[in-house]
């Protein structure tokens, strides 16, 4: 039978409408080649394993815990244990299992891949001030926008992170704790690193004051007392900041993620892209999370360990390195690009003899890429305030545009400096360039199907037509 126009035209309009559907949803990868389903770390590996597992069917939906439950079912044939699963920022499942079942449940057509469950380490290289004053506020341009009475009111960032001490005086405004929620894997806080980390962005102190003191906290606890966390545990605690967020629909939520694990493509390594870049991804493409992420620590010695660490490949966060108050890059700073293509970092901050406080409440300086991280998503949470409507993409996109590159030594992009040092006040106007994220009462998943109704009902109304 001959399709008449009307037809071709609901045939074409059903092809677009599902593409969009599959991309809107994540179902098509976004910037990402394909891979193998097994991690080849995995082959000559015997006894009872713990592995994630990822499934095909896109996160953030009844399909997705659909997926799951079928799936779990198989892996309890096989005399596997399901001990956790993610169904936001991916559709993921943790399992553990006898090596030798893994090339059967690689043969699900369900499964995307089986990775291990890697380890994922804060960084921070500790130091004594070298003498020079912390002149952070000057070098991120943060004094105008204070002066404007910005300070991140309304806006939450979420530190993904080792935990923090929310009873210090440092995090007490107006009688209350400005830590909100909390997520707890392994305790409250179980070493200093979160509470630094979250001091760098809201310190209520006189003196020494967070970039953003007007914001409000969300503890993410993620890692073991020994500084390590397993991959699962990142993946579980962006999860849980997804679904606060949506319900928060409120908030303006961002994401400090002072983190990394050796570079996909190194021995090793991780596979390329980077096991947590498709959630770090999804985190801002499909739940508006801006995702501010540390470049890394390495040792110039050894020259594999200075290149970008992941989750910083993945090519939607906004990846951090370090500079001194010179304004040169810290010599620690991961650099250079990625195994995917993606140019990082995207920009530097301040690193270097950052004055902080410790989870006891005690004034401390430490220098790394895990601070040069939080000092930015103070900015961002500066930049958001009055631009709650701009998406996460746009946000960390005008961190990128306002960048300072004056103080450098190219005026172009590098892999070193990545666009520049932040800079608040021009990050701020580069937002107001940027147009604001589109207000629609109808998600863009629900218009992908309508889009397919309308071509479905073009296609059947000449044939609906013939049988009367």
């Amino acid at each position: 039978m001959e399709l008449d126009k009307y037809q071709k035209i609901g045939i074409v309009i059903i092809l677009l409408g599902v593409i969009a559907f599959a991309f809107t949803t994540g179902n098509i990868p976004i910037g990402e080649p394909t891979v193998a389903t097994m991690d080849v770390s995995l082959l000559n590996m015997t006894g009872i394993v713990d592995v994630i597992i990822e499934l095909e069917t896109p996160p953030g939906s009844v399909a997705t815990v659909q997926s799951q439950d079928i799936f779990i079912q198989e892996v309890r044939a096989l005399n596997g244990a399901v001990t956790d699963t993610v169904s936001y920022v991916d559709n993921a499942l943790r399992i553990r299992i006898d090596a030798s079942k893994l090339s059967e449940l690689a043969e699900n057509p369900n499964v995307k891949y089986i990775i291990r469950n890697k380890e994922v380490w804060h960084a921070p290289s500790e130091g004594k001030s070298v003498g020079l004053a912390d002149n952070r506020y000057f070098i991120l341009d943060v004094l105008p926008l204070w002066e404007q009475g910005l300070t991140g009111k309304g806006v939450v960032v979420a530190v993904v992170d080792t935990g923090i001490n929310s009873e210090l005086d440092i995090f007490q405004r107006d009688g209350e704790s400005i830590v909100i929620d909390s997520l707890e894997l392994y305790g409250e806080y179980v070493m200093w690193h979160g509470t630094a980390v979250a001091s760098c962005i809201a310190s209520q102190d006189d003196v020494i004051q967070g970039i953003a003191p007007g914001v409000d906290l969300l503890n993410v606890e993620v890692f073991r007392p020994d500084g390590g966390a397993w991959t699962w545990d990142i993946v579980k605690g962006w999860d849980w900041v997804a679904q606060w967020k949506i319900a928060h629909p409120d908030k303006y939520v961002i994401c400090c993620n002072s983190l990394g694990a050796p570079p996909a493509g190194l021995t090793g390594g991780w596979r390329a892209p980077g096991e947590l870049d498709r959630p770090a991804n999804n985190m801002v493409i499909k739940w508006d999370v801006a995702m501010i992420v540390a470049a890394g620590n390495g040792r110039p010695e050894l020259p594999n360990t200075m290149l970008v660490n992941c989750p910083g490949q993945a090519q939607y966060v906004l990846t951090v390195g370090a500079i001194d108050f010179n304004n040169q890059i810290a010599y620690f700073s991961c650099r250079g690009g990625t195994v995917d293509g993606n140019p990082k970092p995207d920009v530097v901050a301040p690193g270097v003899s950052i004055r902080m406080f410790n989870d006891e409440g005690n004034q401390i300086t430490a220098s790394g890429t895990s601070f040069a991280t939080p000092l930015t998503a103070g900015v961002a949470a500066l930049v958001a305030e009055n631009h709650k409507n701009y998406s996460a993409w746009q946000l960390q996109s005008s961190i990128k545009s306002g960048a300072n590159r004056d103080v450098l030594p190219s005026a172009e992009y590098d892999t070193t400096y990545g666009y520049g040092v932040v800079d608040a006040q021009d990050s701020l106007l580069a937002i107001g360039t940027e147009p604001p994220k589109p207000t629609s009462t109808i998600s863009n998943d629900t218009l992908s199907i309508v889009v397919v109704a309308i071509g479905a009902i073009l296609v059947a109304i000449p044939i609906l037509k013939k049988r009367r």
